[in-house]
């Protein structure tokens, strides 16, 4: 009962892993972590629309002009070298990338222990409160990308200006920073990564219940017993 245990909680462990990596791989190389809200129009019945900004690239726009009016095209493109971040943004991006790092790392370790087990006698190549431990970090790095909410991305975003110089015959404000889809993916990988932790964690805990049971000859309860139950 207990190896079974064992095997579903491992299994647990690397499916939340496995999850936590692909939504922390959307977030980052996506360029909707965070939205930017915009307003235009009369002030007593404005409208609005968003830009959308990631860690990494930013909603690129382009204006077409023809005989029969023009049109805006967007894209997905890496932030262009003139633009400078601050710490926030900086800081975002070196979590982010930690993010995947240690995420991948240590789900590859699980995977490789789990092809090779039966060659190796049940050996891992990283023990599960390694594991745990990673995976935790995994989960802290992924939400403290989140500071990019923090950012001139968000506050003083100077590729707004950019968008609003495309119309110079519209007064555009911008208002409101929003978290987006990666945002999103950001944090429900930050709880995935926390799962598999918590999950690798406790298989370190029953296995050492085990061993020192095992050890014990497989006796669980005292020999002699206690002064009230003579």
């Amino acid at each position: 009962m207990t190896n079974q245990k064992i095997q579903s909680l491992s299994l647990l462990s690397s499916v939340c892993a496995l999850v936590a990596f692909i939504l922390n791989w959307i977030a980052v190389a996506g360029c909707s972590f965070v939205r930017l809200a915009v307003t235009f129009g009369n002030s007593s019945d404005p409208s609005s629309f968003s830009l959308r900004f990631g860690i990494w690239f930013y909603q690129a726009w382009t204006v077409v002009a023809s005989l029969g009016g023009s049109a805006v095209f967007q894209g997905c493109w890496r932030y262009p070298d003139y633009v400078e971040f601050d710490s926030y943004m900086k800081s975002a991006r070196a979590f982010s990338v930690m993010a995947l790092i240690v995420g991948a790392g240590f789900m590859f370790a699980d995977f490789i222990s789990a092809c090779t087990s039966s060659q190796t006698g049940g050996r891992r190549v990283a023990s599960p409160s390694i594991q745990g431990v990673g995976y935790i970090l995994a989960s802290i790095f992924c939400a403290l990308s989140l500071l990019i909410l923090d950012s001139d991305i968000c506050h003083d975003n100077n590729l707004v200006g950019q968008f609003t110089s495309l119309f110079p015959n519209v007064s555009m404000i911008a208002t409101n920073c929003h978290i987006s889809t990666g945002a999103k993916c950001a944090i429900s990988a930050s709880v995935f990564y926390f799962l598999a932790g918590a999950s690798s964690c406790y298989v370190s805990k029953v296995e050492k219940s085990e061993v020192a049971v095992t050890e014990a000859g497989g006796v669980t309860e005292p020999l002699i017993a206690a002064d009230g139950d003579l």
